[in-house]
């Protein structure tokens, strides 16, 4: 891949790989606090990448973590990558060497054991069950019996039918088969809320109710459990059946930022281009990158009718350039409330009643929330 350097490539930078929302904003807050920007490149609208001086990379991350900002990648540029690069590239060598012979040594043993099929059968019983028959991490290969461990398991274990297994690399890989269970106990479960809100109605067919008409549920209370208790207070599995009309309450919020700091093209743009051969760059474009903000495009085509596995990567370099933008509130109120409520939409049944819709605005100094709560009536059934 083709390296873009500036000006600066002989600086002692920190290149942070940034994605979220309203970056101008964070952009501006770190120019206030004095700390310089190099290379600014922004390949999409929530995602940047930047560079900063050693010294300013803790406020820097302290004030992207303050604005929710998830740092994607830090990358050491410029005079202190060499010295970095010059020091793991010798530790890489030596841990290359080290891995090969550790690989020649251990790949005639067992160094994991994966079990998979599993469902009512504890995983750990099948692995106490092999180390007591001397099989287990660290095991030589050619200690493992295939065809005479597989007949012990279904010997020991009354739960499983079928049972197979092979040695993959330094793991032992186990499948079974658990022998099938009634249809009455495999139904059992519970019916859990899938909503905030509250219940209307409960008309229980079967199971044993854990909420009643005019409690107030949030999403994951269980509302009916799987189990009846017979007269001497034992609980026995069943399948819950009921029919349940609930008060849902769907909520959607919006941040607006008045005060906003947005990017635009300048029309000055750069093509550059890059071939590559076996991942290997083998040739660059000589013109250098002069913007200070850019947006990076990237298209990476093969060249047909080679042998040779050649690429060759144009990227775009698109100048841009920051503008403050007033946005006030009022001005895109109603088309806040309009797109909450084409999310809540989403979430609604066919025979689902709205009952009502409420709006609520918040006012901060830097920014407004505008809650939008769509409330529905909706029928649960679980029975045939």
């Amino acid at each position: 891949m083709a390296k873009l350097r500036s000006n600066n490539f002989l600086k002692s930078l920190i290149e942070i790989k940034i994605n979220g929302l309203n970056q101008e904003k964070v952009f501006n807050k770190l120019s206030e606090k004095g700390i310089e920007i190099f290379d600014l490149t922004r390949d999409f609208h929530s995602s940047a990448v930047f560079s900063v001086l050693p010294y300013n990379l803790e406020k820097t991350m302290a004030i992207l973590n303050q604005n929710q900002i998830a740092i994607k990648d830090i990358k050491k540029q410029g005079l202190i990558k060499l010295y970095s690069g010059a020091i793991s590239r010798f530790g890489i060598l030596i841990g290359f060497c080290l891995s090969l012979i550790l690989l020649f040594i251990s790949n005639n043993f067992i160094f994991s054991i994966k079990i998979y099929g599993t469902e009512r059968i504890d995983s750990k019983e099948v692995i106490e069950f092999l180390g007591k028959n001397k099989i287990g991490i660290f095991t030589n290969k050619g200690m493992v019996e295939i065809k005479n461990l597989e007949f012990l398991i279904l010997q020991n274990f009354e739960d499983i039918s079928l049972v197979s297994m092979m040695k993959k690399g330094t793991s032992l890989i186990i499948n079974v088969k658990e022998k099938e269970i009634n249809e009455k106990s495999k139904n059992s479960h519970n019916i859990i809320s899938d909503y905030n809100g509250r219940i209307l109605e409960m008309n229980l067919i079967s199971g044993t109710p854990l909420k009643k008409a005019g409690d107030i549920i949030r999403m994951g209370d269980l509302l009916v459990g799987g189990y009846y208790l017979d007269s001497s207070g034992n609980k026995n599995k069943i399948k819950p059946e009921a029919h349940i009309k609930i008060e849902a309450w769907i909520e959607n919020k919006s941040v607006h930022y008045e005060n906003v700091v947005e990017s635009e093209f300048t029309g000055n743009e750069i093509k550059l281009r890059s071939i590559s051969l076996f991942g290997l760059e083998i040739f660059e474009s000589n013109q250098k990158n002069v913007f200070e903000k850019y947006e990076k495009h990237e298209k990476v085509k093969k060249i047909a009718n080679l042998i040779l596995p050649l690429k060759v990567k144009y990227i775009t370099l698109k100048e841009i350039e920051m503008k403050h933008k007033f946005i006030p509130f009022e001005d895109v109120r109603n088309s806040l409330i309009e797109q909450s409520k084409q999310n809540a939409l989403q979430k609604l049944n066919e025979d689902d009643i709205i009952k009502d819709e409420r709006v609520s605005i918040t006012q901060f100094p830097e920014f407004t929330i505008l809650s939008y709560l769509m409330i529905i009536e909706k029928e649960i059934k679980t029975s045939a």
